[in-house]
């Protein structure tokens, strides 16, 4: 598929999402497969060698797009995109989610479109390192969720185990799950775990 096509598709699904939620739209350049490979080592060097001026890199290509919106004037922001993380560039001024456009966004969108209105249970399951929570940001989200009124099932430190995400993904009413995680923060493999969640599926 010839890569102008794709890419208007890809912003397709991003349109869609901001009209069905009536949020405000920016469309910005999008990352070119070299950028997006570029960004990565530029993230992976400010890593490994705690280089500022790596970082500055990243940072400098998210201001080039996004420099211009007051950020703090909204409530919260959805970025699509490929692999640059927004969030880092904008300090976290307000809550941000990314959708990543190389692992079917359609899918999001649609999902959010079809469950927005069918009842929820209120509840979520946070899945975390006992690092994770000791450091605050685990259980910044669980306090951010007790106060949005949702019931929180932790599974924390000991309790945070293969058995009991597969039980709870299996048994539990969720609307929320929620696996505290890191990448890039150490060399590593892949692991691929498979487990049935509530519908057999």
């Amino acid at each position: 598929m010839n890569k102008h096509v794709l890419l208007a598709m890809k912003r397709m699904v991003a349109v869609n999402y901001a009209f069905a939620i009536g949020s405000h739209l920016e469309v910005v350049r999008p990352l070119e497969k070299r950028e997006s490979r570029s960004v990565q080592n530029f993230i992976q060097k400010c890593k490994s060698d705690g280089s500022h001026n790596q970082l500055q890199k990243v940072l400098d290509k998210i201001t080039q797009r996004v420099g211009h919106i007051r950020f703090e004037e909204f409530e919260y922001a959805t970025f699509f995109t490929e692999g640059l993380p927004y969030a880092l560039g904008i300090e976290n001024v307000i809550p941000c989610s990314h959708v990543n456009l190389a692992l079917r966004a359609d899918l999001f969108v649609f999902n959010c479109l079809v469950f927005e209105h069918i009842e929820r249970f209120g509840s979520a399951v946070v899945f975390s390192l006992e690092d994770f929570f000791a450091g605050g940001e685990s259980k910044w989200l669980m306090d951010f969720l007790k106060k949005s009124n949702y019931y929180v099932r932790p599974l924390v430190g000991r309790e945070a185990t293969v058995r009991n995400l597969d039980f709870h993904a299996q048994q539990f009413p969720y609307d929320i799950l929620h696996i505290s995680s890191h990448g890039g923060e150490v060399e590593g493999y892949a692991v691929k775990e498979e487990f049935t969640d509530r519908k057999a599926k």
